[in-house]
């Protein structure tokens, strides 16, 4: 008998099948072990197989996953009693799910096709071929794994565009002067973006308002906040703040636009709001250097001066002692606490939530040049009757509808025997 898991009451949970679970955990840790638990809980609940779903990121991932369901069905067909408790549980899920098995007539061991173990791509290209007119596919393309030269060539016929006199022109050649027509790095920024087009493209195809815009930016810069203002430690805000203000009064008396201006009458600790973005950066800025490490040396260059300066009154001389004697300690402090030097990296290069007008027109034209890149590499793709991942994804998504508006093609696997079961491989944190 084996020592109980800390998070046996988790796992156990997870196997639950009414219920929906996100499983993070590190690497080797048994996540995999946990999802073929529930596959093989769900096997014993269906009318056929091919209504639970299992997706993975790579065939090696769904081979080896389809290998180890079929192993325990082969040890609980066999009788095996596993000494491991935790192989025990496996095994006594597979006799279920074998039962489940005779009672259908599946004969999963002799037919281990039925268990739809794919990799995510395999499952949306499966998807776009059973719908290839609401993809807008048509006959099933080639898929290309490596597409990096497409993105490459729907850069440079995006850039070309320049010299067209199009209406598009103008917004490439506003970006390309912001970029100091610095046109090799601007078709690199093209092709990096292309790569994550699955992440951008609904965005920027939609008509963007700027209040609407900076709102959203507003509620991203607030969400970042929250994080670092939920682990920042209570008892050390009221400190952080007198000698914030200490560092600005310093540093303003020198330079009254300094970007410590904000903070000159601050009483209490930010909130955690973009209206209080620049004193949060104030405070990175007040701990951290400028390659985001903990801040060592302080000097007057950071609102600290000297308490050797011969000019100035022994009262000041201590109190300069003692606001950097506090200072030091409240970094050696702050060092301990997990995650806020990250958090304040993170801090420091959030942008601001309003745009100035000419950064607005930055955006519209990055906009106008990302959905001309895209359109270049579906050019591309059409005339080469090729497709990456993420445009078959993209594809059956569109075979799928929403929730609005669902198309038939996803009425009919929710009327498959009761509902799909979709069941995802759990991911390394």
């Amino acid at each position: 008998m084996t020592e109980r898991l800390t998070d046996q009451d988790i796992r156990a949970q997870a196997l639950q099948p009414e219920q929906s679970f996100i499983i993070q955990a590190p690497a080797g840790s048994g996540k995999t072990g946990l999802l073929i638990k529930r596959y093989l809980r769900l096997l014993s609940l269906v009318d056929n197989p091919e209504e639970i779903i299992a997706i993975t990121f790579t065939r090696k991932a769904a081979a080896e996953m389809q290998g180890r369901i079929l192993q325990s069905l082969q040890l609980a067909a066999a009788g095996s009693v596993p000494e491991n408790d935790y192989e025990r549980e496996t095994v006594s899920l597979a006799e279920t799910a074998l039962e489940r098995d005779r009672q259908q007539n599946w004969q999963l061991l002799l037919n281990p096709g039925r268990l739809r173990i794919q990799t995510i791509d395999s499952l949306c290209a499966s998807l776009t071929r059973q719908m290839p007119l609401l993809s807008r596919l048509g006959s099933q393309p080639e898929i290309v794994e490596d597409a990096l030269p497409l993105y490459e060539q729907a850069a440079i016929e995006t850039l070309a565009e320049l010299e067209t006199g199009a209406g598009w022109s103008e917004a490439i050649a506003n970006l390309v002067f912001h970029l100091d027509n610095d046109l090799p790095r601007i078709k690199q920024l093209i092709v990096d973006m292309l790569l994550k087009r699955d992440q951008w493209l609904s965005y920027v195809t939609q008509q963007h308002d700027r209040d609407d815009m900076e709102q959203a930016l507003a509620r991203l810069i607030d969400e970042q906040l929250q994080q670092i203002d939920a682990i920042f430690p209570e008892e050390h805000r009221e400190t952080c703040m007198e000698l914030l203000v200490y560092a600005a009064e310093n540093l303003c008396a020198e330079e009254p636009e300094h970007v410590f201006a904000s903070c000159l009458s601050l009483s209490d600790f930010p909130a955690p709001v973009s209206a209080q973005l620049p004193v949060w950066q104030a405070l990175q800025q007040l701990f951290l250097t400028g390659k985001h490490s903990w801040r060592k040396s302080l000097t007057v260059k950071y609102g600290f001066p000297a308490a050797g300066d011969k000019q100035i009154s022994l009262a000041e001389k201590e109190r300069r002692q003692e606001m950097k004697l506090r200072m030091q300690e409240l970094i050696k402090d702050l060092q301990q606490i997990e995650g806020l030097q990250q958090a304040f990296k993170t801090v420091s290069i959030l942008p601001s939530s309003h745009y100035k007008d000419a950064e607005w027109q930055i955006v519209k034209a990055l906009c106008e040049l990302l959905k001309l890149a895209a359109a270049q590499l579906e050019l591309l793709f059409a005339m080469r009757n090729q497709m990456d991942f993420i445009g078959i994804a993209d594809k059956a998504q569109l075979a799928l509808g929403d929730d609005d508006a669902p198309t038939e093609l996803a009425r009919h696997l929710v009327r498959q025997q009761g509902g799909t079961h979709l069941e995802c491989r759990c991911t390394e944190a």
